[in-house]
């Protein structure tokens, strides 16, 4: 009986410890797992369309995901979309783009003038999706021709449009971005 008065104590006893170690509100404690591995930065009124804001997502490994604000007129219009044309500038094939080893060799170059993609709205009205960083494409999200609303509906997550990476890993990003924090300031979401 002891020994079991004693097996039952430390049981308690480790349970005790291990509700000590938890915090108080976990959601506290848990960031969403875009904001562990990604700096977020903005880019407003994107060719100068108001309301037209992009983002760019810092890996920690210098990678850049770019794609729609969730504020962007596109994501916003209840209108669905009917097409995204990654070869909207006639010239080069986002989708088709073909990288090799650790230097991405075959890359095609992307400014912050690049258009990645024309998106058009059942109720006619276009978007166009610029590159807002200097860099090499690494990726098209090929996913997006699967389902197209992806795009409206998981615009900072899985409805990314490309995967950039810099030629250097010494430039820095565009002066012209607003972190996360200013940026829902200056959109009035805070």
């Amino acid at each position: 009986m002891a020994d079991m008065e004693k097996m039952d104590g430390v049981k308690l006893s480790a349970q005790h410890n291990a509700d000590q170690s938890k915090p108080e509100d976990e959601s506290l404690s848990l960031k969403p797992l875009i904001d562990r591995y990604y700096t977020r930065y903005y880019r407003c009124d994107v060719d100068g369309r108001p309301g037209a804001d992009q983002f760019v997502f810092e890996h920690f490994n210098a990678l850049l995901v770019v794609g729609v604000s969730r504020y962007h007129p596109l994501v916003v219009d209840p209108s669905p979309i009917e097409s995204i044309d990654f070869k909207a500038d006639g010239e080069q094939d986002r989708l088709q783009n073909e990288v090799t080893g650790k230097k991405k060799h075959g890359a095609q170059t992307i400014t912050p003038e690049s258009l990645l993609c024309r998106v058009k709205l059942v109720n006619g009205k276009t978007y166009d999706i610029l590159g807002i960083v200097k860099g090499s494409l690494v990726q098209a999200n090929a996913c997006l021709m699967d389902n197209l609303q992806m795009l409206k509906n998981k615009p900072e997550t899985d409805g990314w449009v490309a995967i950039i990476t810099r030629k250097n890993k010494s430039d820095k990003l565009p002066t012209n971005l607003e972190n996360l924090e200013s940026y829902e300031k200056l959109r009035g979401t805070t």
